[in-house]
C-alpha cells in the first residue's frame, strides 16, 4: 500500500511533467498543424522521436525532464493535427509502453503521462493494461493517463473513437468496484467523470454501488488515506448532481442509480461513523453530499420533494437521530422499497450497522 508520502511524491510527479518549457531538440509548430504529411516530414518525426526517447530511458535526471517535455510539446499543442498525432502515435506506443514498466519511477512516470495525451486506441489500449497491474502507482498513473485521453477524445481533431471511450469506461468501472488503493478510486473517479459519454453518469454510479454494496471492514477503517476515498465519492455526488439539474435529463436509470448511490453514501456514512475509528474523519461532508443526491434524484423520480433533514440532524445534534431518519429511507417497508422503485425490501441495509 503506498504511504502519503509516496503519493505526493507520485502526483507532484505528474504535475511537474507539464512545468516548464521544452528545450533540445524540437519540431516546428508548422509541422504538428500539418493535414497531410510528407516522406521527409515522416522522417523529420521519426528522428525527433528516436532522439528523444533514447533520452528520456537513459538520461540523467535533468535530461529525461527536457526530453519528456519535448516529447509531449506537440500533443499538446492546440495547432496539433488528427493526422501528425496518429503518425506520432505509431512512432512512439511501442516503446512508450516498455518505457512505462521501467524500474526507474521517473522514466514509467512519464511514459505513461506521454501515453494519456497521445490519447489514440493504441496508447489506451497500453494504459488499460496497467489498470491491474499490481503496483499502485502503475494503476494510479493508467487512471490519470486515461483521463486526459478521455478529456482529449472530443472536438475536430480527436483521435480517440467512440469505441476506445467506451473501452476505457468499460475497464474503469470493471476496476473501480474493487481496486483497494482510496488515493487509486479518486484517480478513477476522476477519469470517469472526464468521460464524454452520455451514459458516463449511469457507469459512474453503478460502479460505485457495486463498490459500497461491500461490508465495511477494519482494514477499511484503519486506512491511512481514508480521506482520499472520501474526497473521491463527493467529486461523484456532484458530478451526478449537476447532471441531474439538467433542464433535459430524462435518463430513468441516471435517477435510479443517483438515489441508490445517495442512499449507500448515508449509510456508509452512518456506519463507518458507528465504527471504533483510531482517528477523527470528517463524514458530515459525505453525508450532505449523499443526502443532496439522493433529494434531487427522488424529486425528479416521483416529483416529492423531501426536506433536508439527516445532514441537518448531523451538524447539529450528532449522529443517533441521523440513523433513525435515514431508516425511513432505507429501513425496512422504507420510502426506496415502494413504488416507482424496484429495490428489494430492506437490500441496503443487509449486512450493515443498520441491519438489528
Amino acid at each position: 500500500m503506498l504511504h502519503s508520502g509516496k503519493i505526493l511524491v507520485l502526483a507532484l510527479s505528474f504535475a511537474l511533467a507539464l512545468a516548464g518549457p521544452a528545450s533540445g531538440q524540437t519540431i516546428s509548430t508548422e509541422l504538428f498543424a500539418k493535414q497531410n504529411l510528407t516522406a521527409a516530414d515522416q522522417q523529420q518525426i521519426e528522428t525527433f522521436a528516436r532522439g528523444q526517447l533514447e533520452r528520456l530511458e537513459n538520461g540523467d535526471s535533468a535530461v529525461r525532464r527536457i526530453s519528456r517535455r519535448a516529447l509531449l510539446a506537440p500533443l499538446q499543442s492546440p495547432a496539433t493535427s488528427a493526422t501528425f498525432r496518429l503518425a506520432y502515435s505509431r512512432l512512439i506506443v511501442a516503446p512508450l509502453g516498455q518505457l512505462s514498466q521501467a524500474e526507474q519511477s521517473d522514466v514509467a512516470t512519464s511514459a505513461i503521462l506521454i501515453l494519456g495525451w497521445l490519447a489514440t486506441d493504441d496508447s489506451a489500449d497500453v494504459l488499460l493494461t496497467h489498470l491491474r497491474a499490481e503496483a499502485e502507482t502503475a494503476r494510479y498513473g493508467a487512471a490519470i493517463g486515461l483521463r486526459r485521453t478521455l478529456l482529449l477524445s472530443t472536438g475536430e481533431q480527436s483521435t480517440a473513437p467512440a469505441a476506445t471511450v467506451w473501452k476505457a469506461v468499460r475497464r474503469l468501472t470493471a476496476a473501480l468496484p474493487t481496486e483497494t488503493s482510496p488515493y487509486v478510486v479518486r484517480a478513477m473517479v476522476s477519469a470517469l467523470i472526464a468521460s464524454p459519454r452520455e451514459t458516463s453518469g449511469v457507469e459512474l454510479a453503478e460502479a460505485l454501488n457495486r463498490r459500497l454494496q461491500q461490508p465495511l471492514d477494519d482494514d477499511l477503517v484503519n486506512e491511512p488515506n481514508l480521506h482520499f476515498l472520501i474526497d473521491a465519492y463527493i467529486a461523484a455526488a456532484f458530478d451526478l448532481r449537476n447532471e441531474l439539474i439538467q433542464p433535459d435529463q430524462d435518463n430513468q436509470d441516471l435517477l435510479d442509480a443517483s438515489v441508490e448511490l445517495g442512499a449507500r453514501y448515508l449509510v456508509w456514512s452512518i456506519c463507518l461513523h458507528e465504527m471504533e475509528m483510531e482517528r477523527e474523519i470528517d463524514l458530515t461532508s459525505l453525508a450532505e453530499a449523499g443526502e443532496d443526491l439522493l433529494l434531487i434524484a427522488h424529486l425528479s423520480r416521483v416529483g416529492q420533494r423531501q426536506p433536508e433533514v439527516i445532514s441537518e440532524i448531523v451538524k447539529q445534534d450528532g449522529w443517533p437521530g441521523a440513523r433513525e431518519a435515514l431508516l425511513s429511507w432505507v429501513g425496512v417497508n422504507g420510502v426506496l422499497y415502494k413504488r416507482p422503485y424496484d429495490f428489494v425490501d430492506g437490500e441496503f441495509i443487509k449486512d450493515t450497522c443498520l441491519e438489528d
